[in-house]
């Protein structure tokens, strides 16, 4: 966690502005606005970060560059640094049946 008073300036602006960060709908929007001083940042070929003012951090990378799992990533990664956020469930179809659903594993 940087105290660098330009670094801090970035990450407030971030945290104030967050559509500016990742652009509306997008889930890192939805987190920032979610979840109290949550920082987030999300990277070419599905590489994400998620750090709260006191240094809790969580980094991921998906290595097929896939999108699909960030959403329950993202909520299990942080129910593991004990932050509560919003969740919903992303299933697997099979035609239009659910015949399961994406789930991390730490």
């Amino acid at each position: 966690m940087s105290s660098d008073p330009v670094h801090q300036s970035v990450m407030n602006a971030s945290r104030q502005f967050p559509k500016m960060v990742a652009g509306i709908g997008r889930l890192t929007t939805q987190m920032i606005e979610a979840v109290p001083g949550l920082y987030m940042k999300d990277g070419a070929e599905a590489v994400e970060v998620a750090s709260m003012p006191d240094g809790r951090t969580l980094v991921f990378k998906v290595s097929d560059g896939s999108l699909r799992p960030f959403r329950v990533l993202v909520h299990a990664g942080l129910k593991k640094l004990g932050i509560d956020s919003p969740y919903e469930a992303e299933n697997v179809l099979g035609g239009s049946t659910v015949i399961g659903s994406i789930r991390a594993t730490f």
